[in-house]
Order: C-alpha cells, then structure tokens, then sequence
C-alpha cells in the first residue's frame, strides 16, 4: 500500500482532531484474534476491508489502523493516486470515512451499507500494542460509493469530465454505441493519469452500453452455390432500446478456404448503416451444406481507446464482446444440380442398328432427378442423332433454340449391346459405350467415362432393359460424385 501512504499528510489534521473523539475503547489481550490470522473474506454480498497498526498505547495503535483502513480502502476502490483528486474528491471522502469512523466507534450499521465486522486489541513482545478492525460493506451500496467518489475525485481532470458529460448526454439520447465508445476514451484517459477507479467504472459502463445492443436476422440468400458468390448479402438488424444502431463495427465469421485445402473460420469487420442494417456478401462458397454465420460487436475501436497496456480485464472484456450475438444459417449446394442438363443417349443392338429404346437415358434420369439434379431427356431421332459427331452435335443443340436456350450442359453418347447369351433359361446380357457431359454453350467436353455392363434375367427383353439401365445408372453415380 506504499502508493497510498501520502494520505497520511492528507489527513493528519483531520486523525488530530478526532484522536479522542473517534478511539474505540477495547481491552488489550494477550494473543491476537483467531479472525486475523485468516486473509478477510470475500463474500458474493459484502466488501470486507481491514485496517491493522501497532504503537506504544492502544490509542495510536487505533489511529494508525484508521489509517491503515483509509488506505486499503482506497485500494480497495481503485481510487489512484491522491494528487490527481480534486479538492471537492478529498473532501468527501474525508467526510465519507468520519462516517465509518464513526461506525466503528458505535457498533451500528450505518446507512450507507458498512457494519463492524471485528475488531480486537493485543499486546506482542516488547512495549508494543496492536488493534486490528474489520468493516464489512454492502456490495452494491459499496461500488455505488466508490463510482460517487470517482466522479468528484475525477473532476479535477477537465477531459475525463468532458468526457463523462458526453457519455450521460448520449445515454439520455439512447446513443448507445456513441456512449460506450465515450466511456472506452474515459477508460483511457482514467488509466494513464492511474485513476483505476475510473478505468474500472468507466470500462463497466462500456460493457453495460454495449449489452443492450439487440441483433436480429433479417435476410440471407436464397440460392447458394459452391464455387459462386451469393448474389445477395447476408443482413442483420442492430438496435438499442428499439432504436437503430448505426456506424458501428461488428466482426462477421464465415467459413473459407486456407492455400492447404483447409476449412478454417474466416473474420471480416463491417459497419453498420444508419439504418442500423449490417449487410455483409460472403465471398465465393467454398464448401457445400450448411453455411454458418455469425456477428458480434468488434472490440477493436474500443481497444484503440484504451491504450497499448493489455491487461486481464481488457483481454476479458474482448473475448466476451466478441461472443456470437447472432447466427445466419443457409445451404450451399454444389451447382452441378441446378444446371439445367439434358439427357441424349442412343442405344444400339449387337450390329450397330438403333434400338429406338430410352433405357440407359431413363435410369440414368431417375438416378439424378432423385439427387435433385435439374434434368430432363431430349427426345430427337437417334439415327439422326447417331450420325453426328460430337463436335456437330454440340453445334446443333447450341443453335437450336429448343435445346440451346433451355440447357446448360448435355450428357450424351451411344451405348451398344456387345453380347446376348442364353443358358437354360437365363439371358446374359453385356452392354458397353462412352457417355460424357458437354458444355453446350462453350462446346466443350468436360469429362467423359467409358463403361461395361452386365445382366442377366429369365425374359431377353427384360436382361436387355436392365443392362441399359445399369449403365445409364453408373454414369449417373459418376456425376453424383462431382457433387457430395
């Protein structure tokens, strides 16, 4: 408590005057109390504060365990420094301790929320006589006293008072974002003059302004796609006792892609409008199925008020305003499923003849429209159809507007059947070809993979049916793979 010992100059007039009036008279034991050997105790309701000295009589052992009680008092309300109070400051807490003087000298609570808790009287080795006093304060009536001190203790700095007008006006005009950040620069302006008092008060009324911030969802995107960037924004709501909260700054986390391939979260700082709208447009999606988004005040304007020094009570202040106050949830599809495909696909017999059947184009179909894929067959004449080569065919879809205009991208090919067996009564059917998927409007082939396969059945027709169907099926699996 050495930084407090200059109050002893500060108050000598006033110990001198009340040396008689305000000693306690107490009987000297021979063995200190059992309650100071224990540390004072911490209660969830009361302040416990100790003042403890030890003179040649019982009388300066009293005034200097007042003493003693003032300065862990000050501690104890992070008052700082006394040549930073004004004279107003020092008055009252002059006054303020006469009372609990007072208190103690009674054995009556007061009514401003101190009791005597203990005290006790002792004598040690030697001449010397020890008095030790315990007050308990209500808690509540006790930060309530030290933030009326701060206030009067803090008026001789004309900014911290310019300040705390500021952030009262902003309050009374539900400012609040406005008020915190005034009340960051009181916090500020508290520390480096080593008021700890005002930076302990003033950093509560950050937290408290910036609690009654209320954000809500308004809208996300409806159609979003890996690979592209939502063309709408993702929008929040910030207000404050109903009103819109504007220009200020608030952390939105998304998920995004690192170099390695890795899904980390993502920050960006956005400013909210005068309207109190928080409108942030993710960048291009990187990862299919639910997107998760989430916004809380950013703690960076704050921090720049503060100062440089980092301490617990900052480093607790911004991991506890930067919690999540609000998620926006929305699902990312991999676009492959909502490019409008056509299907066109010939089926040939073991010499090359077209079937005229749409087996292999039917299984392939049922496969993706049950994995939400946009597709339909096209129905043109296979012979016509089977004389084109790729590159032509590609042409063709493109410039007719039937099929240029509705589809994106066709998945095309011919599928032959190779062989036809029977023994007894079972058919053994094997079927083989190449499918791919085009870009009809960049006419390009973007892959393509050849397949076999194999059935068998008690009818021909029906082996020959389920042949094709498994092919076409296999290419559709293929396709489903691109999209997870």
């Amino acid at each position: 408590m050495n930084s407090f010992m200059n109050m002893r100059s500060l108050v000598f007039l006033s110990i001198l005057f009340s040396f008689f009036s305000c000693t306690v008279e107490i009987d000297v034991g021979v063995e200190a109390p059992e309650w100071i050997l224990e540390p004072p105790k911490v209660s969830e309701t009361h302040r416990t504060i100790r003042g403890q000295a030890a003179a040649e009589t019982i009388a300066e052992a009293q005034l200097a365990a007042f003493d003693d009680l003032k300065s862990a008092l000050i501690e104890m309300m992070e008052l700082g420094y006394v040549e930073y109070w004004s004279d107003e400051g020092k008055r009252a807490f002059e006054i303020l301790f006469d009372a609990i003087l007072h208190t103690i000298k009674n054995d009556k609570p007061s009514d401003f929320g101190v009791e005597l808790g203990a005290q006790g009287a002792w004598k040690s080795g030697g001449n010397q006589i020890h008095y030790a006093v315990e007050i308990n304060w209500e808690r509540k009536a006790f930060e309530e006293q030290a933030l009326q001190l701060f206030e009067l203790i803090g008026a001789t700095n004309t900014q911290i008072q310019s300040y705390v007008s500021r952030a009262r006006a902003a309050i009374r005009e539900n400012e609040t974002y406005e008020a915190a950040l005034l009340w960051a620069t009181v916090a500020g302006i508290s520390r480096t003059v080593d008021i700890e008092a005002g930076y302990s008060f003033a950093l509560k009324e950050v937290e408290r302004s910036l609690g009654s911030l209320e954000i809500s969802l308004v809208e996300v995107p409806d159609r979003v796609f890996v690979g592209l960037r939502p063309a709408l924004p993702v929008v929040f709501f910030v207000s404050s006792h109903g009103r819109p909260v504007g220009n200020a700054e608030f952390i939105i986390t998304y998920p995004n892609k690192a170099r390695d391939g890795s899904i980390y979260i993502a920050k960006a700082l956005v400013l909210s409008d005068m309207e109190g709208l928080v409108k942030f447009r993710p960048p291009e999606v990187v990862v299919s199925g639910p997107q998760e988004l989430t916004i809380a005040p950013s703690a960076r304007p704050f921090l720049d008020l503060f100062g440089e020094e980092r301490d617990a009570s900052i480093e607790n202040f911004e991991a506890n305003l930067e919690k999540p106050r609000a998620v926006a949830s929305y699902d990312a599809q991999v676009r492959i499923r909502s490019i409008p495909m056509g299907i066109l696909i010939v089926e040939t017999d073991l010499v090359g003849n077209v079937l005229g059947e749409t087996d292999a184009a039917e299984g392939l179909f049922g496969d993706l429209i049950a994995d939400d894929f946009n597709v339909s067959i096209i129905e043109l004449n296979p012979v016509e159809v089977l004389l084109l080569s790729e590159r032509a065919l590609l042409r063709d879809l493109k410039a007719d507007i039937r099929f240029g205009g509705k589809y994106e991208r066709v998945i095309h090919g011919r599928v032959s059947l190779d062989s036809f067996e029977q023994v007894g009564d079972v058919y053994t059917v094997r079927v083989s070809g190449i499918l791919a998927m085009s870009d009809i409007q960049k006419q390009v082939t973007l892959f393509s993979s050849e397949i076999t396969k194999t059935s068998q059945g008690a009818a021909s027709q029906q082996a020959i049916s389920a042949a094709f169907r498994q092919f076409g099926r296999s290419f559709a699996g293929e396709i489903i793979k691109l999209a997870p």
